[in-house]
C-alpha cells in the first residue's frame, strides 16, 4: 500500500541523543487516515508534524472515545531498520478497538503507517544500541455530535519520538489501593481513561519521590500492575507476573519476557498474588529480584515498593536476571541473536 507524503520544507533541529528522553520531542512528521461509513477509510497521508484540527463537538471530545498503542522501531546491526512485534500490537490496538465498537484501521494500514512514516524520519533515530523510534498509535472518533450518532467518522493517527537509553535506573515504586481502570473488565484495554482516571495517584505518588505506581485491587491487595510497566516477582525457583484476568493489560514485552524465561527452561507462573505475600518474602529473604516490562522500556529493575508503613526491598535492586533479560531483548531487537527473530518486522530503507 502506497501512503501520500507531504514533506517538510524545513527539517527541525535534532537534539543531542542524551536529550532524547520519552516523549519529549516528536520528529519531522506525522501519519493520518480517516473513516466515514461512505469513504470507509481514505486520505491516508504522512504530513508535516502540526496540530490537528477537531469540531468541538466532536465524539472524542464529548465521551472521551479514544485508544491509543504504542511500538519501537530499532536501528539493526545490518544498517536496517526493524519493528519489534508490529503485528501483536496490531492484534491488541484491534481488541481494544472492538470492545469499544470502533472501526479499526486493516492490519495492513496500520503496518505500511508505521513502515512509511518510520522510514520518512529515520534520521531521528539515535545512535545508541538499541536506541529506538517511539511510534504511538491513536483512533478516536470524531463525528461531530452532543447527542447519538449512526454515522461514526474515525481519525486515526501515528506520530513518532526519538527515544534514547531510557528507564535503566532502578525504580521506587508506591503500592495503591485506589482504582487504576474506570471499570473493572475494561482494564486490559489500552484506552485513554484508563490512565486519565489515576493520574491523580501518579502525580501525588512522583511528588513524594517515586518512580511508578504500582495498583492493588480488592479486600486481598492483588496486584496488578505499574502505571505503565507489567510486573514480574523472582523467587529461586519460579517467577510469579500477575494473571490476565480483564483487570491487567496484556503487554507485549509481558509476553516476550514470558517466552524467553520458559525456553530458558525457568518456571514462570501467572496468577493471583497479594502484595501481602510480597511484603512476607521480602522480609524472610525470598523475594529475589523486582523488575516491570513495558514498550517504552524494555526492562526496568525494582529497587524498592513502598506499602503501608512498610519497604519491600528484594535481595538484589538490579539483579543478574532482570539484566539477562534486558540484555536478550537488546540482542533480538538489533538483530544480533537468531532467536525470536521472527519478532522483529524490517523496513525497506537503509538507516544510513
Amino acid at each position: 500500500m502506497e501512503i501520500g507524503i507531504k514533506r517538510v520544507t524545513n527539517c527541525l533541529e535534532l537534539p543531542p541523543s542524551r536529550e532524547r528522553g520519552f516523549g519529549k520531542y516528536h520528529t519531522d512528521h506525522f501519519f493520518q487516515a480517516r473513516f466515514t461509513q461512505k469513504r470507509l477509510w481514505h486520505d491516508e497521508e504522512i504530513r508535516p508534524f502540526a496540530a490537528l484540527s477537531l469540531d468541538p463537538s466532536s465524539f472524542a471530545l464529548q465521551f472521551g472515545f479514544n485508544l491509543f498503542d504504542s511500538l519501537r522501531v530499532y536501528g539493526q546491526e545490518n544498517g536496517l531498520a526493524a519493528a519489534f512485534r508490529p503485528h501483536d500490537i496490531y492484534a491488541r490496538f484491534a481488541a481494544s478497538g472492538a470492545r469499544l465498537g470502533m472501526v479499526v484501521p486493516p492490519r495492513d494500514l496500520f503496518i505500511n503507517a508505521i513502515s512509511q512514516i518510520s522510514q520518512a524520519d529515520l534520521r531521528w533515530m539515535p545512535e545508541t544500541r538499541g536506541a529506538s523510534l517511539y511510534a504511538r498509535c491513536n483512533l478516536m472518533r470524531i463525528d461531530p455530535t452532543i447527542g447519538k450518532s449512526i454515522d461514526p467518522e474515525f481519525l486515526f493517527t501515528v506520530v513518532m519520538s526519538p527515544l534514547g537509553s531510557y528507564g535503566r535506573k532502578p525504580l521506587a515504586v508506591k503500592a495503591s489501593s485506589a482504582p487504576r481502570s474506570f471499570l473493572m473488565g475494561y482494564g486490559d484495554l489500552k484506552i485513554g481513561i484508563n490512565y486519565s482516571v489515576n493520574s491523580v495517584g501518579v502525580d501525588q505518588a512522583k511528588a513524594e519521590g517515586f518512580d511508578q505506581v504500582l495498583w492493588l485491587r480488592g479486600e486481598n491487595s492483588l496486584i496488578e500492575e505499574l502505571n505503565a510497566l507489567n510486573i514480574f516477582f523472582v523467587f529461586k525457583d519460579e517467577i510469579i507476573t500477575p494473571a490476565l484476568n480483564g483487570a491487567v493489560v496484556p503487554g507485549i514485552m509481558r509476553d516476550s519476557v514470558i517466552k524467553i524465561l520458559s525456553k530458558r527452561g525457568l518456571r514462570v507462573v501467572e496468577r493471583d498474588i497479594s502484595i501481602n505475600l510480597i511484603e512476607a518474602a521480602g522480609a524472610n529473604g525470598d523475594l529475589m529480584e523486582v523488575f516491570g516490562s513495558g514498550t517504552a522500556t524494555n526492562i526496568s529493575p525494582i529497587a524498592k515498593i513502598s506499602y503501608r508503613d512498610s519497604v519491600i526491598t528484594p535481595r538484589k535492586n538490579q539483579g543478574d536476571l532482570t539484566q539477562s533479560v534486558y540484555e536478550e531483548l537488546i540482542n533480538i531487537q538489533v538483530g544480533s541473536k537468531s532467536t525470536f527473530s521472527d519478532w522483529m518486522f524490517p523496513l525497506e530503507q537503509k538507516t544510513n
